[in-house]
């Protein structure tokens, strides 16, 4: 099971994660021009993203629809949108986006509280 800073990415936990993760790299060899589900790794053109807006006009997308609900809850997806923050930050350092960087701060918060409202039921009280 992979870690990162911000929690256990549950890489085969279940059979879905287990069966693409056997094929995903010959889907990525088909696609290499595409980015892919941070859970099961497979590339975009072949499953659909859940869109995560984290303010108006902006979305992002780490996991495919099918391991989104697999996760079930907000804590189970949230280590996925944190390292796709990461990858953010590592390539906004790699291409020297300094606009990018001062923004990363704010907008890794706006991820977090959008992730966390996704699987509160209306009314709920928040974290």
């Amino acid at each position: 099971m992979n870690e990162t800073a911000h929690g256990k990415l549950d890489k085969v936990n279940t059979r879905l994660c287990r069966e693409r993760l056997s094929v995903s790299s010959y889907l990525q060899a088909l696609y290499p021009n595409f980015s892919f589900c941070g859970r099961c790794e497979f590339p975009w053109p072949v499953v659909r993203s859940h869109d995560t807006s984290y303010r108006s006009g902006s979305s992002c997308f780490p996991l495919c629809e099918d391991c989104w609900q697999e996760l079930g809850t907000p804590a189970n997806r949230l280590p996925y949108y944190m390292a796709l923050m990461d990858l953010w930050e590592s390539e906004a350092h790699r291409l020297d986006l300094e606009s990018e960087l001062a923004e990363l701060p704010q907008r890794r918060e706006l991820v977090r509280r959008a992730v966390l409202e996704e699987g509160r039921e209306p009314g709920e009280a928040r974290n």
